[in-house]
């Protein structure tokens, strides 16, 4: 049979700390590679395996923004700890049981599940099927950021090794996370990196005139992951000067204790009275925001979680055209140009991060122009249909070298 008359079948898993399709930032790269998928011609359905925690997921089952999606779970996590754990236990017989079973057409697996538990017994049901394995890493191994380097038991170690051992390729969101794994693990087998996508479309028209002009960052306020604290402080240093911008803080605030701590950091600086939060947004609500924002910002510290991810919410930025300010961390400046396609500050360093935005601030038109480029890099490096005809041609090499009927996805 020519592979041109074939049916085929990738599925992803999801589990993520919000209910699909709601998400987070991660959701949003989930769905954009989907998207960028179907689009090339692979028939792509997503399967939940763990819940999120948001209550407002209403449907097992359906199809959101032209991808399907099926929950193998209760719709809802619980607090308990035992019920948790058979939670869990149920989407991994649920997604065996399936592939065995009813999607028998399944010829590749990406899992963007990082858990080793649930990556290596779903794997081992999947070969048995002749499916593909493939896990998609978008940062550190979690016990790797919560101990640091060095920090990791010898059980952590064989949990991660035996993950990887479970694989036929890697896709990875870095060069840093591919290094990684090849130098600490001694990965051999092929990898591909991915980095940010975006989803262009939903960054198109909701230009309206604003009287206030917006500093905005949009994703995690609290912790070091953002480095949060030095944008307020670069912010605080500019005020006095640009008395007409006001700083946007978009982000979930419902860990009281740590948004007491914010504003006590808000409130020391005196610039309260310019400074606004918006609370969690749902996806469909963020590119309002960030449309009508006068400057994008993300001042990100050079930690380790920095080093290996690459934030995906930078995709958005750029895909509005507006001029934005981020910190040289990781792998951004591989793709972005100090004053070319954005502003680079160094990471962790207040002064440097307030001086590019007075840069941007009073040389506006210029700044305008950079942001321009930067929505070039949207349509080209972090586009999905890019994208997804890399993870194509990567999935057919894994499959001719697996001899599972040569090319399996043709390109349409």
């Amino acid at each position: 049979m020519e592979s041109e008359n074939l049916q085929f079948k990738l599925v992803f898993l999801y589990t993520g700390s919000k209910g699909f399709p709601l998400g987070d930032a991660y959701t949003n790269r989930i769905l954009s590679l989907a998207k960028g998928l179907i689009r090339t011609g692979v028939n792509v359905k997503i399967f939940i395996i763990y819940p999120g925690k948001d209550s407002r997921v209403v449907s097992k089952k359906g199809v959101f923004d032209q991808v399907p999606y099926e929950y193998l779970t209760p719709l809802r996590t619980s607090k308990n700890k035992v019920i948790k754990k058979l939670i869990g236990a149920k989407g991994i017989a649920n997604t065996c049981y399936n592939l065995l079973t009813k999607d028998k057409n399944t010829d590749a697996i990406i899992s963007f599940a990082e858990s080793p538990v649930q990556n290596s017994i779903i794997s081992f049901f999947a070969h048995l099927k002749k499916i593909l394995f493939i896990r998609e890493a978008n940062e550190y191994p979690k016990e790797l950021l919560t101990k640091g380097k060095g920090g990791l038991s010898a059980f952590d170690d064989m949990k991660i090794r035996n993950s990887l051992k479970s694989l036929d390729g890697l896709i990875c969101i870095s060069r840093s996370l591919k290094d990684y794994f090849q130098a600490e693990y001694s990965f051999k087998k092929p990898v591909l990196i991915i980095p940010i996508v975006v989803d262009k479309t939903r960054f198109g028209n909701e230009h309206i005139k604003i009287n206030d002009k917006y500093i905005s960052y949009c994703g995690n306020l609290f912790g070091e992951k953002d480095g949060v604290d030095i944008l307020v402080k670069a912010f605080a240093k500019i005020s006095l000067k640009h008395s007409f911008l006001r700083l946007k803080l978009i982000g979930d605030i419902s860990n009281a204790i740590e948004f007491e701590k914010l504003k006590f950091l808000v409130n020391s600086l005196n610039i309260s009275d310019k400074v606004d939060f918006t609370g969690y947004l749902d996806r469909d609500e963020i590119p309002f925001h960030l449309i009508n924002s006068y400057i994008l910002v993300l001042a990100r510290p050079d930690n380790i979680q920095a080093q290996g991810g690459f934030p995906t919410k930078l995709g958005e930025y750029l895909a509005t055209s507006k001029p934005v300010v981020v910190t040289a961390v990781g792998d951004i400046p591989q793709f972005l140009k100090d004053g070319v396609n954005a502003f680079l500050a160094l990471p962790g360093d207040v002064n440097s991060f307030s001086e590019k935005l007075t840069y941007v601030i009073e040389n506006y038109s210029v700044a305008q122009k950079a942001g321009n480029e930067g929505h070039k890099l949207v349509d080209k490096d972090f586009s999905p249909d890019y994208q997804a005809t890399r993870i194509v041609g990567f999935i057919n090499g894994l499959a001719k070298t697996k001899e599972k009927n040569g090319s399996i996805f043709p390109v349409s």
